[in-house]
C-alpha cells in the first residue's frame, strides 16, 4: 500500500484565489449589495449649489507679564463660544441676533506652547466672518479685563475712602500745635501716619493706572475662501452607490479570504488532503434532490447521472490496485489479494454507507462477483439502498446462542452479481461479534471477487478498527463542508496507527469539481441532446427521429457492446480473483450470457430496483449505449435477473458453497 504521506500545502496558485472567490461568493455577493444600497439611500440625488464659504481667524497673545504656565489657556478658548463673550457679541450685532448660532461659526483653538489663541469665524459674507473674528475677540479681551479694571477701581475707591477717613478725623480733634501734649498729641500724630500712608498708596496706584489687557491682538482677521482639499463623495445617486458598491466589493473580498482562512471544515480536494495526508481517488459531486434521493441506488435509476460517473471513476481505482496487488502476489511479492474492502468516516452523514452501496453495484456492473457486508451493527442502512431487509443477519449468523447457519439467509439483492449480508437485529454491544466478523469476511473470499464492508463511524466506535485486520483496501469517506478538518486527522493518525491499507480518500459533495464534468449534464460521449419538453408532449417528428435513429444504433451495437463488456471483465478475473480455474471461463461471452439466462429462468419476482434495470436494458428509445470513460470500454447496463434465495444462481455462489463455508466458518470459531 501506499504509505501515508503528509503533503505541506505549498504557495497558493493564481486560480486558486478566484476558486475561493467562487466557494465564497455570497460573502462579496452581499457586501456588494449592502455597499449599493447605503450610497443609493445616502446620496441627496442632485448637485449642491451651495454659496461658497469664507473663514477669517483673529490672532491674540498673552500679555508678557503673565506665564502660560499659571494662565489656564484652555478655560479662556472655552469662553469664546460660552458665558458672556457670546450674549456680548450679539448685543453689539444686535438685530435680535442669537448668541448661540452665532456661537456655532466660531471656533477657539489655545496653543499652550506659544500662548495664543486663534479665534476662526466662518460665513458665506466674508465681511461679516471678518466682523464676527474680531467681534469675539474683543469680547474674550473686555471679559478677561474686566476682572482687573473691577481690581483697580475697588482699591482706588478703598484709598480715597480710608483717606477722607483719616482727614475728618484729625479735624475733629481741632487745633493742635507743637506745644500740645497729652492724649489729644498722641491720637492726633497717629491718625497723620495714618494718613500719609493711605495717600501715598492712593497716589503710587493713580501713578500705576488700570492694569494692562490679559490678552492683546497678534494678528486681525482677514476673509480666506475655503476650498474642499478633501474627498468628497458624489451628490448623485448613481455615481455614490458604484463608488459604495466597489468598496464593498473589496470589504467582500477580504471577508471570503478570511472566512477561508479560518475554515474548520473540508471544503475542496486540495483541504481533504492536506487534512488526511492522502490523495482523494475520487470526487462525488452534490446530488440534486439529495433528500427525495436519500433512500435510492442511482447506478439502477439513474445510471448516466454525473454522481454515478464519478463512482465509476472510484471504481476504476479499485480494479487497478486489486490488479496490481494481484500481480504483486503472483511475483512473489508480500502484496494482499485486494478482494477485501472497508470503507469508512470519521463520523456519521458523511456518504459512508451510500459510497459502499455505489461501488459495489458498479463493480458487479464490470462483472465481478461482490459481498457487501454491513457490519454496522448500530444504525445500519445500507440494507435500505438495496430494498431489503435488515434481520436475519450477522447478529443472528453470529449469536453466541442457537445461531442461524449462514445458508438459512437470503443473501440475495435486485442488483444483478451483489449479495448483502445484512447487520441484522440491532445489538447493545457488538464488540463480541468483531472477531467472528473478521474471520467470516477472511473466509468468503474464495467466493466473491470483491467483499465490500460497511462498518460504524471511524471516530464513533472503535468497530472499524477490529474489521481493518481482514481489509485489503481502505477507503476513507468525508463529506465537504460537514467533516471538520480536526476530525481527519485523528482518523489519518488512527489509521496509521494500525497499519491500514488506505488507498485513498473519497470528497462526497464535492463543489470545485472541474468543468469537464458538466458535460454529463445530459448523457454520455456521443449522444445527443435530449428533446425538449414541448417534443415529448407532442411526440413530434424531431423526437420520433431521434428514437428511430437510437433504436437502429441500439439494435447494431448492443451485442457487441455486452461482448467487450464481459471480456473485459473476464481478463480483469484472473489478475484479481482467487478462485481456481474455470473451463466455464474460457466460452465465450455470449455463451456465458445464455447460459446465466436459461440458470436464472429470468421469470422470478423481481423487486423495483430490479425492474428498472430490465427498462433501461430493452427500452430500445433509450440513448447510445454509455461508455466507461476511465476505462475506454463500453458498460453494459445490468440484465434483470431473478431473486434465488439463499444466494444461488450467479458466480458460483451456490447452497453446496455456502453449506462448506459456513461447515468450516463454525469449526474455525
Amino acid at each position: 500500500m501506499p504509505p501515508l504521506f503528509a503533503e505541506q500545502p505549498g504557495p497558493v496558485e493564481p486560480l486558486e484565489y478566484l476558486r475561493i472567490l467562487r466557494r465564497r461568493k455570497l460573502f462579496v455577493a452581499l457586501a456588494v449589495l449592502v455597499g449599493v444600497i447605503a450610497g443609493w439611500v445616502s446620496a441627496p440625488g442632485h448637485t449642491s449649489n451651495a454659496p461658497p464659504s469664507y473663514r477669517a481667524t483673529h490672532t491674540l497673545i498673552l500679555a508678557s507679564t503673565i506665564s502660560t504656565k499659571a494662565f489656564n489657556l484652555e478655560q479662556a478658548a472655552l469662553l469664546v463660544t460660552t458665558g458672556a463673550v457670546p450674549q456680548a457679541v450679539a448685543t453689539k450685532v444686535g438685530g435680535q441676533a442669537d448668541p448661540i448660532r452665532l456661537a456655532k461659526k466660531v471656533v477657539a483653538k489655545p496653543n499652550a506652547t506659544l500662548g495664543t489663541i486663534d479665534i476662526t469665524a466662518t460665513d458665506t459674507d466674508p465681511a461679516f466672518a471678518v466682523a464676527l473674528a474680531d467681534d469675539f475677540a474683543q469680547g474674550l479681551v473686555d471679559d478677561q479685563s474686566a476682572s482687573g479694571l473691577q481690581t483697580y477701581e475697588a482699591q482706588h475707591s478703598q484709598l480715597q475712602s480710608q483717606v477722607a477717613d483719616l482727614q475728618a478725623k484729625i479735624d475733629a480733634l481741632g487745633p493742635v500745635d507743637t506745644h500740645t501734649t497729652g492724649q489729644a498729641r498722641t491720637q492726633f500724630d497717629a491718625l497723620s501716619n495714618q494718613l500719609s500712608g493711605a495717600q501715598g498708596r492712593l497716589t503710587q496706584l493713580e501713578i500705576t493706572g488700570p492694569p494692562a489687557a490679559t490678552f492683546s491682538t497678534l494678528q486681525s482677521a482677514r476673509a480666506i475662501l475655503v476650498t474642499n482639499s478633501g474627498f468628497k463623495p458624489p451628490d448623485s445617486k448613481p455615481a455614490r452607490a458604484a463608488l459604495l458598491g466597489i468598496i464593498g466589493l473589496l470589504l467582500g473580498i477580504g471577508l471570503a479570504f478570511a472566512a477561508e482562512r479560518l475554515e474548520t471544515r473540508l471544503t475542496t480536494k486540495s483541504s481533504a488532503e492536506t487534512a488526511f495526508g492522502l490523495p482523494v481517488v475520487a470526487e462525488i459531486p452534490n446530488l440534486p434532490n439529495a433528500k427525495r434521493h436519500k433512500d435510492e441506488l442511482m447506478t439502477a435509476t439513474q445510471p448516466a447521472a454525473p454522481f454515478v460517473e464519478s463512482y465509476r471513476g472510484l471504481r476504476t481505482m479499485v480494479l487497478l490496485r486489486a490488479l496490481d496487488d494481484a500481480q504483486t502476489k503472483a511475483a512473489g511479492g508480500e502484496g494482499r489479494t485486494g478482494k477485501v474492502l472497508v470503507v469508512v468516516s470519521p463520523g456519521a452523514g458523511e456518504g459512508k454507507t451510500t459510497t459502499a452501496a455505489h461501488l459495489a453495484a458498479l463493480l458487479a456492473e464490470a462483472g465481478n462477483s461482490v459481498l457487501v457486508v454491513s457490519a454496522d451493527f448500530r444504525r445500519p442502512r445500507i440494507h435500505e439502498l438495496f430494498a431489503v431487509n435488515s434481520a436475519p443477519g450477522l447478529s443472528e449468523v453470529l449469536a453466541p446462542r442457537n445461531p442461524l447457519p449462514l445458508r438459512s439467509l437470503d443473501l440475495s439483492t435486485p442488483v444483478k452479481g451483489v449479495k448483502l449480508l445484512a447487520s441484522g437485529a440491532a445489538v447493545d454491544n457488538p464488540a463480541p461479534l468483531l472477531g467472528a466478523t473478521v474471520e467470516l469476511m477472511r473466509g468468503a473470499r474464495p467466493l466473491f471477487d470483491f467483499i465490500i464492508v460497511d462498518t460504524a463511524p471511524l471516530l464513533v466506535a472503535n468497530d472499524a478498527s477490529e474489521l481493518i485486520r481482514a481489509a485489503d483496501m481502505v477507503l476513507v469517506v468525508a463529506r465537504a463542508r460537514r467533516t471538520s478538518i480536526d476530525s481527519c486527522e485523528r482518523s489519518a493518525e488512527l489509521l496509521k496507527r494500525i497499519d491500514a491499507p488506505v488507498i485513498g480518500a473519497v470528497l462526497v459533495g464535492a463543489s470545485d469539481m472541474p468543468a469537464a464534468y458538466r458535460y454529463y449534464r445530459y448523457r454520455y460521449y456521443g449522444a445527443s441532446s435530449p428533446p425538449s419538453l414541448s417534443q415529448r408532449l407532442r411526440g413530434s417528428p424531431a423526437s420520433k427521429g431521434d428514437n428511430e435513429a437510437r433504436r437502429r444504433v441500439r439494435g447494431r451495437d448492443l451485442e457487441q457492446a455486452r461482448d467487450r463488456d464481459e471480456n473485459a471483465a473476464t481478463l480483469a478475473e484472473p489478475a484479481i480473483a482467487d478462485a481456481p480455474f474455470d473451463a466455464a471461463a474460457q466460452e465465450s461471452p455470449r455463451q456465458r450470457r445464455r447460459q446465466r439466462d436459461q440458470k436464472t429462468g429470468r421469470n422470478g419476482r423481481r423487486s423495483a430496483i430490479a425492474d428498472v434495470h430490465d427498462h433501461e436494458a430493452h427500452d430500445l428509445s433509450a440513448p447510445d449505449q454509455p461508455h466507461d470513460a476511465a476505462n475506454d470500454l463500453p458498460i453494459a447496463e445490468p440484465a434483470p435477473v431473478a431473486s434465488p434465495t439463499n444466494g444461488a444462481g450467479e458466480h458460483g455462489v451456490t447452497d453446496e458453497s455456502l453449506s462448506e463455508f459456513w461447515q468450516e466458518f463454525k469449526e474455525r470459531r
